[in-house]
């Protein structure tokens, strides 16, 4: 295992410096057209987030209707599934739907406010091995103030990644930006780490009112300031993954890898994405059916023009965050953020070839992780 990692190491590295672009089109090839899927599993949450996207007034699919999509998802060459709410742990299926996972031999990442984890549930989760996504935020007054409860504190959560983490779960720590937090993302990224958990971020959506967007967005100047020193934490990563992304085409799933399933049975290109931006509903249509106009609609959406399509960064960017744009403009328009890119999408492919172990080997180095080693003697 370790000798695969260090040949890939070393392949992608090269990549780097060579950047051919006929090469990196030729290995595109291989790739998978679509190859994750987010299974929104439900629209319960015990939590009420500001910044949260789902739509809780439809009713949700049944779990027959998730079981089946599973096993299609499978025939149709899915190799990846995301279990995401709501809250996941509300379904009382939850459980049935990790046993179809793990029966089919696919990988499972389940994004989780982790109130719900238990000793009981960790020791559960152990048989089907899934990746474990936290909320987490800067701080217990913002993470309490923006989920607006009381019962459960930022150390609870910490606390649930650590019990995760002792039966040698994979874990993560999944931040939303926002004006309130955005000042301190070192910090968040230092005190993920010092659990024990990788950290990922991702932009504030404006999901929301245009008065309500306004106290939480984040200007861009700002945000790609605070997503640069995170990029300098993980320079020790950076030539592998602009070698992975000019691979795979650019770092946001949107229309390169990956469909979203909302609750109700929408098919989204993004999971941020409302119904409105639908590709289908799987009730009418299967997933083959729904694949072939997703694949029908990807060049399109793919294709860059003006200053874009001439840009070096083009493969690594795709021209930013589609979703961002839809919310800020109503349609699907580049809004370049190449360094905002290496940040906050990072997590679509941090799976790959053990990303996240090898990260995590580094800080071992100087001691366990969770005594919060300084990550700059890694640089």
């Amino acid at each position: 295992m370790l000798f695969k990692k260090v040949i890939i190491k070393a392949a992608l590295t090269g990549l780097y410096y060579l950047n051919n672009e006929f090469l990196y089109k030729f290995l595109r090839l291989f790739i998978p057209q679509l190859s994750a899927i987010s299974l929104h599993i439900t629209n319960k949450c015990n939590f009420n987030c500001t910044y949260c996207y789902v739509d809780k007034s439809k009713p949700p699919l049944n779990y027959e209707t998730w079981t089946s999509l599973i096993e299609e998802a499978k025939k149709i060459g899915i190799k990846k599934i995301s279990l995401l709410g709501g809250e996941p742990f509300e379904a009382v299926y939850l459980e049935n739907l990790l046993r179809k996972i793990k029966q089919l031999n696919l990988k499972c990442y389940i994004y989780t406010n982790g109130s719900f984890i238990t000793e009981e549930w960790a020791e559960k989760l152990v048989a089907y091995n899934p990746v474990l996504i936290f909320k987490y935020d800067l701080n217990n007054e913002l993470f309490q103030f923006h989920t607006h409860q009381e019962q459960y504190t930022l150390r609870d959560i910490e606390k649930k990644i650590t019990l995760c983490n002792r039966r040698k779960l994979r874990t993560m720590t999944f931040t939303i930006l926002f004006r309130d937090n955005i000042g301190g993302i070192e910090q968040v990224f230092e005190n993920s780490l010092k659990c024990g958990a990788f950290p990922v971020f991702h932009r504030y959506m404006p999901v929301k009112d245009p008065k309500f967007n306004e106290s939480l967005d984040i200007p861009d100047n700002e945000f790609l300031g605070a997503i640069k020193k995170i990029n300098r934490r993980l320079i020790c990563l950076k030539k592998e993954w602009i070698a992975m992304l000019r691979i795979l085409g650019g770092g946001c799933s949107f229309f390169r890898d990956a469909i979203s399933i909302s609750a109700s049975g929408n098919v989204l290109p993004c999971p941020y994405l409302p119904d409105e931006a639908s590709l289908g509903k799987v009730i009418n249509n299967s997933l083959k059916e729904i694949r072939s106009g997703w694949l029908a609609r990807k060049n399109r959406e793919w294709a860059l023009s003006g200053e874009c399509a001439g840009c070096e960064h083009k493969y690594i960017c795709r021209g930013g965050c589609r979703a961002y744009s839809y919310f800020k403009h109503g349609r699907y328009l580049t809004n370049c953020n190449y360094e905002a890119m290496m940040g906050y999408c990072a997590y679509m492919f941090m799976d790959l070839y053990g990303k996240i172990d090898y990260f995590m080997q580094l800080r071992k180095r100087q001691g366990d992780p969770r005594e919060g080693p300084d990550t700059r003697n890694l640089l």
